[in-house]
Parts: C-alpha cells; structure tokens; sequence
C-alpha cells in the first residue's frame, strides 16, 4: 500500500517496514518529521525499520537532522543512492549524527540496492525480536 504525505510517499512494504521517497527538491523540517511519526505510529508495527528510497534529490534542515531516527521503536534504517548527490545527504546525516550510534546502511540502487535493504532489514528486526 503507498500513501501521500505532505513532503513524499509512504510505501508499506510489510507491517513493520516503511519505505519513504521524498519528493524532488524538498526541504525536509521538523514539522514534517511530526507528520511521518504520526503517520508510522498510525499505520506500522512495532518495532520498525525504515528504508530511505533516495530517488530524488531532498535537503534537511539543520533541527530536522537532530530530530531525524529519534523514536525509540526504529531498530534500522537503510538508505538506498542512485547518485553521488543523494549519496551526499546520506553521508552528512551519518557524519552529523555519528554519536549518535544509530543502526543505518547504505546502499547502492545501482547494485540491487533496495532488495539487498529489505533483506537487511528485515534480519535487523528478526535479531532483536528473536533477544526480546
């Protein structure tokens, strides 16, 4: 099932995994990320993972990287680059949020990226609720 939120779409690849393409040229901010958590709370299993489908070229505000991965029920999130822009964003998210230790991938859409970040999200999901 796919749904459309203000900044993209939301496809609901299984009952606890969320892919998320972002609209070209958006600005994510933090008003948005209240939409998304609304939205995953509403409609997703918990825990979840996320997959971050970056077919499009998107920018964050700086609060909104702060705010970004901050739900205690995300157990992984893998992002998917089809180019060296997107690829980008994804490295200055990793490189601002470091200390943070959060449970991220990338991947490369040119080399089966998404179904290699299913795959991978789902046995991240599988590992901690098989130690719950």
């Amino acid at each position: 099932m796919k749904y459309t939120l203000s900044f993209g779409y939301i496809h609901q690849v299984s009952a606890n995994i969320a892919e998320v393409i972002i609209d070209n040229c958006t600005v994510i901010t933090v008003e948005m990320f209240d939409e998304y958590y609304e939205f995953i709370n509403k409609h997703f299993s918990k825990p979840y993972a996320v997959l971050i489908n970056s077919l499009n070229i998107y920018t964050m505000t700086p609060e909104a990287t702060v705010y970004a991965a901050k739900s205690d029920d995300l157990i992984a999130t893998a992002a998917v680059s089809f180019g060296k822009e997107s690829e980008q964003v994804v490295n200055q998210f990793l490189t601002d949020r470091e200390a943070d230790g959060l449970n991220i991938r990338k991947f490369s859409g040119f080399e089966m990226g998404r179904n290699n970040a299913i795959c991978w999200l789902e046995l991240e999901l599988n590992r901690v609720q098989e130690n719950a």
